[in-house]
Parts: structure tokens; C-alpha cells; sequence
């Protein structure tokens, strides 16, 4: 089963997905490469991805806020569901499923949380364990204390 599924990924996903020093980014890092080499998926240049890659080179700590949402944008603009009738949107928080309905796309776009995309996933084979996968990737996940933290220490290193 699934043989027929061609996964397309934006550029920005796996640039931020496989980053070597986050939890599981190696991992994710080969199986790109794995699919790529397999002809099972497709990586999408965005402009998005083009401008991280390229301030990378001198500040391996750019970021672009919301990339993720502004990658999509930017694929559904210019046209990225013509080759395909549908896809699926995998998403992390709610902003994504909100930009999707906001632009409210002619074709088939189904939003999807990470976790339903993993159910899913173990329905078709693609994933052994969808529970302990989810497990993983939510021990992983910094807890609100965290993400707080390191809010307060970026706005101090920002601030005039």
C-alpha cells in the first residue's frame, strides 16, 4: 500500500526539519535524500527557502518568522497545485490551517495536524508506530516554560 503517494516537501520544511542539531534532524535529513533518490519525493524551491539558505552562509542563525506559512503562500500563489489536483498540508500550530482557509485554494487542500497525518500514515503503512513516533516527537518538543524563556532572552538581545 502507498505506492502511489509522491510526497512534495517545501524547501524551508527541510531545511528546518533536518537541521542537524535538532531533535531527529539527521534522521529526517537521510530520509529526504532516501526519498529523493527513490523518485518518491520532490523538494519545491520557494523563495522563502532560497533567501534562509543564502543568509545562512554568514549568519547560521537566520530565521524567518512564520517561514513555514509564508513558503505556503508562496507556492499556492504561484501556482504550486497545477501539477497535482490535491494535497495535503501537514501543519504544526493553527496558523497554517488558517492561511489555508484564508486563501481558500481552487484545489483539493486538505490541512492536517502532524498527529492525524501519522494515524494516517501507520493506516497506509508509511508508519510502523504512529503512537510512539508521536511520543517521540512530543518529548522532544520544548516545554511552554522553554519557548517562554528563550522569548524573554531574544527580546533582551533585540532590544535597543
Amino acid at each position: 500500500a502507498g505506492d502511489y503517494f509522491q510526497f512534495k516537501v517545501l524547501d524551508i520544511v527541510a531545511i528546518e526539519a533536518g537541521r542537524p542539531d535538532r531533535p531527529g534532524g539527521p534522521e529526517l535529513s537521510k530520509w529526504f535524500t532516501q526519498m529523493q533518490e527513490a523518485g518518491k519525493l520532490d523538494i519545491i524551491e520557494t523563495e522563502v527557502g532560497r533567501i534562509t539558505r543564502e543568509s545562512r552562509l554568514t549568519d547560521p542563525s537566520f530565521r524567518i518568522k512564520n517561514a513555514g506559512e509564508h513558503a505556503i503562500a508562496e507556492w499556492l500563489v504561484n501556482g504550486g497545485l497545477k501539477d497535482a489536483n490535491s494535497a495535503i498540508v501537514v501543519y504544526e500550530d493553527k496558523d497554517t490551517r488558517r492561511l489555508l482557509e484564508r486563501m481558500q485554494p481552487d484545489a483539493d487542500v486538505v490541512a492536517v495536524s502532524t498527529r492525524a497525518f501519522l494515524v494516517a500514515g501507520e493506516g497506509i503503512g508509511y508508519v510502523q508506530d504512529a503512537n510512539k513516533l508521536w511520543d517521540k516527537i512530543h518529548g522532544n518538543a520544548p516545554t511552554r516554560s522553554e519557548v517562554n524563556s528563550r522569548f524573554v532572552v531574544s527580546t533582551r538581545a533585540t532590544a535597543p
